[in-house]
């Protein structure tokens, strides 16, 4: 999984209650420990109204939440539509290795 960096304020993300430390060990069945940055970008990506599913893991415990897409604009960034963009992730954690 990929740890979560930033949660961008208004998102389907937070408002679903994604918070920075979570680890996010799948996004619509595509395991994230093995995708690059770009490859994460495009699983993200999706038309408005679509939904996103998330299996994301704190302090142990792991949990499954549907997001529904919503295309905003958040500063020079640029927009995202579940919230969770590519640069969300810490970059630093890679492949199999950690939680599960």
């Amino acid at each position: 999984g990929r740890v979560v960096k930033r949660v961008k304020e208004g998102s389907a993300a937070d408002v679903a209650g994604v918070r920075p430390g979570e680890r996010c060990l799948s996004m619509d069945g595509h395991e994230l420990g093995a995708l690059s940055d770009s490859q994460i970008a495009l699983l993200n990506a999706g038309s408005d109204g679509s939904t996103c599913l998330l299996v994301l893991r704190r302090r142990g415990v792991s949990r499954e939440i549907t997001l529904t897409r919503t295309f905003f604009t958040a500063g020079a960034a640029g927009g995202d539509s579940c919230g969770l963009s590519e640069a969300s992730f810490d970059a630093s954690v890679h492949g199999g290795g950690g939680e599960r």
